[in-house]
């Protein structure tokens, strides 16, 4: 499962809700589940969901930061007043 986690895609475009789809579908392949039903009601947040969860928040972390180190702001956010015409 860990390899299964660390092979999902990630991309620039992908949204909350399609990061979490896509680590769900990985917890479906494997019948891992958040909790256990319990005569009180669920109890939540198991090991075995917290270490894949963790494994993969650490996985998109990484992933968006860099990306973002990568990327340039719009023209407008670049600097302060005005491009000089010649840098020395």
């Amino acid at each position: 499962m860990y390899k299964d986690i660390h092979a999902i895609e990630i991309n620039a475009k992908d949204s909350f809700e399609t990061l979490l789809e896509k680590f769900y579908s990985v917890m479906t392949k494997w019948n891992i589940c958040q909790g256990e039903w319990s005569g009180n009601g669920r109890t939540l947040s198991n090991p075995e969901w917290c270490i894949c969860w963790n494994v993969y928040r650490a996985k998109v972390d990484t992933q968006f930061m860099w990306m973002s180190l990568m990327a340039q702001p719009p023209k407008h956010l670049l600097a302060y007043g005005k491009k000089p015409k010649s840098i020395k």
